[in-house]
């Protein structure tokens, strides 16, 4: 209990001291962003007012200057959005904290409401300007027009008098004479008035766009151009000229109001600039008290801030000076501590902290030390459990190493007598037998093979479920392959009186790159449980490409689709479920009227998995069923050379050999006695030896074929093979008789030294065959 009072105390002064120095903290931040605030203010207001100004140099026109400098309607845009900015300068901390800041934005509002009140009374000096224009501009053109008709119609009459008045001067009497001077005067007087009003004309011109400051030229003119006028009527010898020289004067004395209106709107446009000015200057005034008072605010606030920087400063000192006095043991225990958490990380669970005291470091060494003696113990745990399941997994593999071990010596113990069986059969068949005996042999031989597919499919997915099946990638013809497959099931079909038929896609490519024997296996399982469960009706197989993507990596490979469709007895959707199950079948009662392991579909669907394919089924009960399925094939590149024509086996004494000398190397009697009986009745010499030393003592004499069983006692096939390999002069054909039907049984003959690969049973056809290839068709026999 002291322990933990003394804590609290500690935590407790260090809580306060904190509390301080973070209340400290945000006073000082919360001066500075008043000290911001009203800088800021200053600032904006200053802007403000600098923009007005601006606006008042640029906008500042005389009144027949509207359309030059900024547009009077731009300008009332600018005028509303320093009154925004106004109103948000009024809204803001400066406006009520800073000494002087009402005053600055009252004026500043005064200022703005008077230069809108200058650009109305502007507005009204531009719209009397304009009226100026036009009515200046009517005038001058009926004077215009008045003193053109005086100044022709007189100079008409002169030269009208000087024509047809008379042969000679002399002869005029003193009236006649003294009315040609007069219109001689009268023609010089509408010269000078014409020229009196030209000159008004330009002077206007340039008064109304504001190139001249007064009027006194237009005043003096028209004074000038009233006088001329007055002569010009005084001395008129014709009425109507009286009558034009009034509307002369009445135009010209309409111009006269017109400018005394313009100088008074002068007056008032210097007047409101000249209140502007003063008010620019008081605001400026203002604006340096402003900033006075904002300078001696800021200087207030600095020495705030000092003071409380101070008192941060204690604080943190009091702090440090906490920490010096108290953390020099904590230090050291913490660095023991660490120490201890490095060993643990380099998984030395086995180490101990050591920290005395009754303090929470002490606790906590404590509880380090008693999850390290934990996780040492769960360790030892592990490690036992990892002995065990490594004792386990030995065991496990070394069973699987059995199972194939069993698998293989079964295959090999089933197919010898297998051989024995189907090979006898075969022979027999080719006898003289009577109905019944054919009938009696030809159902042993058909048990027979479909207890061998019995053993076939079990071997395959038991290959499968090991991950020991290898697809082989070799060139073949779709068409063929399938073909092939089926035409052993189109006599199965046409027994049963059904249907069979293949359709090809036009657009298929007829050479692929796959495993051709899968294909077969997987074609014979769906089309043979078609033709198993069904009666009647038809069975049809389609092969097309289908748009389906291709496995990841193949991206040249062809998705080809094979569909499978026949009228049997169909599935239930219950029974779907479980049809791709291994050792499963629809239904039990199909074991006792079909027969069959149930592994076809299983073993299918692993292989087209395998191969990158994907299979589905749709069926109904009592209807039929329609099994679809994918596979990716590669596609052959064309040869480089056409294929030859197939080779013809030679018959005998027409290219095949007179006498093909076979040696058999077979331990098993009854399989010595089927081979050798084959090979005579195909006109072979065959000798026959029971063992590999044999063989290899017999095989020093020439013989064009050597037939060589894999497992034999005194020496198996493959040792046997490699003697042979090794002392022979030429070179002999050796093929292997073996029941492993496994791959890998057929790649140790292979690498043995043998050219090929037989499995068991042996029938007549894989005899001749093997003779075909490796003996009849050869280009040159085997030299004796």
């Amino acid at each position: 209990m002291p322990r933990l009072t003394s804590i609290g105390i500690k935590l407790a002064c260090l809580l306060v001291t904190l509390l301080v120095l973070i209340w400290t903290i945000g006073s000082i931040h919360g001066d500075f962003q008043r000290i911001h605030g009203l800088d800021d203010f200053v600032l904006r207001i200053s802007d403000l007012n600098a923009g007005l100004a601006h606006l008042r140099l640029a906008g500042e026109r005389s009144p027949a200057e509207s359309d030059a400098g900024i547009p009077m309607k731009t300008q009332e845009q600018q005028l509303d959005a320093l009154d925004r900015e106004l109103d948000l300068l009024t809204a803001s901390d400066g406006s009520t904290s800073l000494p002087g800041s009402a005053s600055a934005i009252s004026q500043t509002k005064a200022a703005i409401e008077d230069y809108r009140a200058y650009l109305s009374t502007r507005h009204g000096i531009e719209e009397n300007i304009e009226t100026l224009r036009l009515r200046i501009t009517e005038g001058l053109g009926v004077l215009l027009g008045n003193v053109a008709y005086l100044h022709g119609y007189h100079l008409t009459l002169l030269e009208n008098f000087i024509t047809y008045g008379g042969p000679a001067l002399a002869d005029y009497s003193d009236e006649d004479k003294q009315d040609a001077q007069t219109e001689l005067k009268l023609v010089g007087l509408s010269v000078e008035i014409y020229d009196i009003v030209y000159r008004m004309d330009k002077e206007l011109i340039r008064f109304t766009h504001g190139e001249v400051d007064g009027s006194d030229l237009l005043s003096e003119l028209l004074g000038k151009l009233t006088v001329t006028l007055a002569e010009f009527e005084e001395n008129s010898l014709d009425p109507q000229d009286g009558i034009m020289v009034e509307e002369v004067l009445l135009a010209s004395n309409e111009i006269v109001p017109h400018l005394d209106r313009h100088e008074r709107l002068r007056a008032d446009h210097e007047r409101v600039l000249a209140r502007l000015d003063q008010e620019n200057r008081s605001i400026q005034e203002t604006l340096a008290g402003l900033r006075i008072a904002a300078s001696e605010v800021d200087h207030a606030f600095l020495l705030k801030t000092r003071i409380k920087t101070s008192v941060v400063s204690v604080t943190i000192l009091l702090i440090l000076v906490f920490a010096l006095t108290n953390g020099i043991s904590v230090i050291r225990r913490i660095k023991t501590l660490a120490t201890g958490a490095e060993q643990f990380m380099n998984e030395n669970f086995r180490h101990r902290i050591d920290i005395s005291g009754r303090d929470e470091l002490s606790d906590l060494a404590g509880g380090f030390n008693v999850m390290a003696g934990e996780i040492d113990s769960v360790i030892d745990d592990l490690n036992q459990s990892r002995s065990d399941l490594e004792v386990a997994a030995e065991e496990a593999r070394a069973a699987n190493r059995a199972k194939s071990d069993f698998l293989a010596n079964m295959s090999h113990e089933i197919r010898t007598p297998m051989n024995g069986i189907l090979g006898m059969a075969e022979l027999t068949l080719d006898s003289d037998l009577t109905e019944e005996q054919r009938d009696n042999l030809e159902t042993l031989e058909s048990s027979a093979r479909v207890l061998l597919s019995i053993i076939n499919d079990i071997l395959d997915f038991s290959k499968i479920e090991a991950l020991s099946l290898v697809l082989e990638r070799s060139r073949f013809t779709l068409r063929q392959t399938v073909s092939n497959s089926i035409k052993p099931l189109r006599a199965q079909a046409e027994r049963k009186g059904l249907g069979l038929t293949c359709d090809f896609a036009p657009d298929l490519p007829d050479q692929f790159v796959g495993d051709s024997t899968r294909v077969t296996q997987v074609l014979t399982n769906i089309v043979g449980n078609a033709v198993k469960f069904t009666d009647e009706g038809r069975i049809d197989l389609k092969v097309e490409r289908t748009p389906e993507p291709v496995p990841v990596g193949d991206p040249s490979a062809i998705m080809i689709r094979f569909t499978v469709s026949d009228t049997g007895i169909g599935i239930s959707e219950e029974q779907q479920k479980t049809i791709f199950a291994r050792f499963t079948q629809a239904d039990t009662s199909i074991t006792r009227n079909y027969g069959g392991t149930g592994l076809g579909m299983a073993i299918s669907k692993q292989l087209i998995a395998l191969m990158g394919g994907k299979i589905r089924l749709r069926s109904t009960l009592g209807k039929g069923t329609t099994v679809t399925f994918t596979l990716p094939f590669g596609e052959a590149e064309p040869a480089l050379d056409a294929p030859s024509a197939p080779t013809e086996p030679r018959a005998t004494g027409a290219g095949r050999p007179a006498s093909t000398r076979v040696l058999v190397v077979e331990d098993n009697r009854v399989n010595q006695k089927v081979i050798a009986k084959m090979l005579e009745g195909l006109g072979c010499e065959v000798e026959v030896v029971e063992n590999g030393l044999e063989g290899t003592r017999a095989a020093a004499r020439p013989f064009d074929l050597i037939l060589m069983d894999q497992q034999m006692p005194v020496m198996d096939g493959l040792e046997a093979t490699r003697v042979i390999r090794e002392t022979e002069t030429g070179h002999t054909p050796i093929v292997a008789l073996t029941a492993n039907a496994q791959r890998q049984g057929r790649d140790a003959c292979l690498a043995a030294g043998m050219d090929d690969h037989l499995t068991k049973p042996i029938c007549k056809d894989k005899l001749v065959a093997t003779l075909e290839r490796w003996v009849w068709d050869r280009s040159e026999l085997v030299e004796r």
